[in-house]
């Protein structure tokens, strides 16, 4: 019984091994599936891009001044949005504020990441997770959502942002818009 045993074991694993194929092979067959799949996928565009600004050295000068700023404010975010993700300034200020913060107009205070999340999440037009979706967008959920999409670092709603920091979270929103744009 046991000679048999090892007998069909033997066979079953002369079988497998037949039908095993290599990495090389593999990747033979996925690239023969990207070429014949290449004249049929549907050509992406990028996003429209944004409004030409009147001189790219003053927005390249502004963005190397905020990286280099210890806090920065509410009206470098808004630049700064306006910059990287392509909207008007004024329509940030418009539309992208919290209340608290329009209430106020003191656009030179300094810029706390919930407010800045806040911003980005209406910026980017981000749905969210169950909380953010039955409370509403408030900093507290909005920091919470962007931290889960990799977009911003965790902290605490009042905690301020450097300069370099907000820097960091627009480039990784910037990445997110594109990825969103693609799927």
């Amino acid at each position: 019984m046991k000679k048999m045993a090892f007998i069909l074991f033997c066979f079953l694993l002369m079988r497998v091994s037949a039908f095993a194929a290599s990495a090389e092979d593999t990747r033979g067959r996925e690239e023969d599936k990207r070429k014949s799949l290449a004249p049929t996928e549907v050509q992406q565009y990028p996003a429209t891009p944004a409004h030409e600004p009147e001189s790219d050295k003053e927005n390249y000068a502004f963005l190397s001044e905020l990286y280099n700023k210890k806090v920065s404010s509410i009206a470098d975010a808004c630049r700064a949005i306006s910059i990287v993700l392509g909207r008007e300034e004024q329509f940030v200020q418009d539309n992208l504020l919290p209340p608290s913060i329009k209430k106020k107009f003191n656009y030179q205070e300094p810029l706390r990441k919930g407010q800045a999340a806040y911003m980005l999440c209406k910026a980017l037009d981000m749905e969210g997770g169950l909380w953010l979706r039955l409370l509403g967008l408030n900093q507290r959920y909005a920091l919470r959502e962007l931290v889960y999409e990799g977009i911003m670092f965790p902290g605490n709603v009042q905690d301020f942002m450097s300069g370099k920091e907000l820097i960091s979270t627009l480039t990784q929103a910037a990445d997110y818009l594109t990825r969103s744009h693609d799927k």
